[in-house]
């Protein structure tokens, strides 16, 4: 209906213009699809080197414990035999090393994905340059991030969720837009105003796609036993290999989904909120 007071919009309501823009999740889904099957080589040694060979560490941690033969958890001394005191720094400094390639690989990816979606050229060098720049205020997001959602779901859950998904885009949008950390985490939370429920969706359908071919390297372990009793029942060494390279393997489809999927949702959101289509975006250097 449109509206006759010449000092109004057009319209009364949004949803009566035709030409307003709406979220399209098929779009969203064919476009990651489109970026990972245009550039599988890239995309998966990135998810390799970030994701994939770091996971296969962390899954081979019972025989490097060597408890890869089984332990009683109903014991109280299973632990006794074990070194903790040559463990715990090591433990420490590998997870700390995981977290700082995890934030360069993100930051690499989103460079990746955008120059995939505007069909450049896609190098893996040129993506792990911009995650090693822009490695600290990566970092600075991601702190920033955590401490407050860690406030928010302490005062009744809540609140945590909605600073999770409204600050769910800040990486795409310092690495994208540039400026300051916590203008990254400001713009984020604009974006995300009246579209949290499409990311929460476009998680869930990633997510649930990640699982699915993630099935594809994970079914084959059965064969050399079961993960979830190799623990208590015992496990030989080609279970535990097996075990870490294909949780290694799903971890990779699972990271790529994920994060080339939010940066595809991010360029969604602003196409429709600011018609900012992707083949209209500035280049990734600000």
């Amino acid at each position: 209906m449109t509206n006759l007071d010449p000092g109004a919009p057009e319209y009364e309501y949004d949803w009566q213009n035709p030409d307003k823009k709406s979220f399209d999740v098929g779009r969203v889904v064919s476009r990651t699809f489109k970026a990972l099957r245009n550039n599988p080589v890239q995309f998966l040694l990135l998810t390799l080197i970030g994701s994939g060979i770091p996971v296969m560490l962390f899954s081979l941690w019972p025989l490097l414990l060597g408890m890869g033969e089984g332990i009683n958890m109903y014991d109280p001394t299973w632990a006794e035999d074990i070194e903790w005191e040559g463990i715990v720094g090591p433990a420490i400094a590998a997870y700390l090393l995981f977290i700082i390639i995890t934030i360069i690989m993100y930051g690499a990816l989103v460079q990746m994905s955008v120059d995939a979606l505007n069909d450049r050229d896609v190098q893996v060098g040129a993506s792990l340059r911009t995650g090693l720049r822009l490695f600290f205020p990566l970092l600075g997001i991601s702190i920033l991030a955590m401490l407050g959602i860690m406030v928010g779901f302490m005062l009744l859950i809540i609140p945590g969720i909605f600073l999770l998904f409204g600050w769910m885009l800040a990486t795409q949008v310092r690495v994208i837009e540039g400026g300051t950390v916590t203008g990254a985490l400001s713009r984020s939370w604009n974006l995300s105003k009246g579209y949290k429920r499409w990311i929460l969706l476009m998680l869930i359908i990633f997510s649930v796609l990640g699982m699915v071919i993630g099935l594809v390297f994970t079914l084959p372990v059965l064969f050399f036993g079961n993960a979830q009793t190799a623990l208590l029942e015992g496990g030989s060494t080609s279970f535990w290999i097996a075990n870490a390279i294909g949780s290694g393997l799903a971890q990779m489809v699972s990271a790529a989904l994920t994060y080339v999927g939010l940066t595809a949702t991010y360029l969604e959101i602003r196409r429709v909120k600011e018609g900012v289509d992707v083949d209209r975006l500035a280049d990734i250097f600000n």
